[in-house]
């Protein structure tokens, strides 16, 4: 009836707008960090000091941009593990690849009779080998890495461990390990002045 109505809405409207944005992305190692947010007239924004209350409890905070544009300015869920972990993209990488490797493992392994724990551990490794090597090609997990963070090539001994059960002759456990892609979030910067001998004479910045 041409007849526009503002309503207040309470942040879970937020965070359903974030969760349909981030569903949004064909690359799941994609941020929605310093994207923007559209769709609100207006969202209730904080101080600076409040905003690092709420980034150090795991709450997302987003600044004004103008002309009802607001921008996230942290990526971060609940998850208590390390803090690369916290990531939502890293959350969502993982969630990808667990599901790409139960489809793949359903459709060709389930099923499958075998004539010894030998041959289809052997089977599941090739599989898995292949799910993991194309995931890699098509860049949906990142390279493989040393314990230095170089890249090194992806090992199917060291990187699947497959061994059958003891008490269930068709049960087969799975270890299998990759690598997710990361954003940039902050960086600590030193400078030095009439020198590059960083040891002395440097400052923060």
């Amino acid at each position: 009836n041409n007849i526009t109505q503002t309503i207040v809405l309470d942040g879970s409207f937020v965070a359903g707008a974030t969760s349909a944005k981030v569903n949004s992305f064909t690359d799941p190692s994609a941020t929605i960090l310093r994207t923007n947010l559209t769709g609100f007239r207006t969202l209730k924004t904080y101080s600076e000091p409040e905003n690092k209350i709420l980034g150090q409890a795991s709450i997302l905070w987003m600044s004004n941009q103008g002309s009802s544009v607001f921008r996230y300015e942290e990526d971060i869920t609940v998850h208590t593990l390390a803090e690369e972990f916290q990531l939502i993209s890293a959350t969502t990488q993982k969630q990808f690849v667990t599901r790409v490797v139960r489809r793949e493992l359903e459709n060709a392994v389930i099923a499958i009779v075998v004539p010894s724990a030998q041959a289809g551990i052997a089977l599941i490794r090739s599989t898995m080998s292949g799910i993991l090597t194309g995931l890699l090609g098509r860049g949906l997990i990142a390279p493989y890495q040393d314990d230095a963070g170089n890249e090194r090539e992806f090992d199917s001994d060291a990187d699947i461990v497959v061994f059958r059960d003891t008490e269930s002759l068709t049960l087969y456990h799975l270890f299998y390990a990759f690598f997710i892609f990361t954003p940039i979030k902050r960086i600590f910067g030193l400078f030095s002045v009439n020198t590059n001998d960083f040891g002395t004479g440097s400052g923060n910045g």
